[in-house]
């Protein structure tokens, strides 16, 4: 316990100078491709959109071709 008090009444905060550098270095550590500001998302999401809305309309498109499928055979067309 007493050293635990020790470290409490030694501690002396960071100068400003330490606290910028160290805040500088995370900000380009950062990986722009998750941060929610940066172009990279922004493109990365519309891209995830634009491949979402693509396979919808396959989706789509492959459900229309089943139900055209399930109307018959040609043989009950021609008799």
């Amino acid at each position: 316990m007493d050293e635990i008090q020790q470290m409490i009444t030694q501690y002396k905060a960071p100068s400003m100078e330490t606290v910028k550098n160290i805040d500088r270095k995370l900000f380009y550590c950062k990986n722009p491709a998750k941060n929610s500001n940066s172009l990279l998302y922004k493109k990365l999401e519309e891209q995830k959109e634009l491949a979402q809305q693509q396979k919808k309309k396959k989706a789509d498109k492959g459900k229309n071709n089943d139900n055209m499928m399930d109307h018959g055979s040609i043989d009950d067309v021609f008799s």
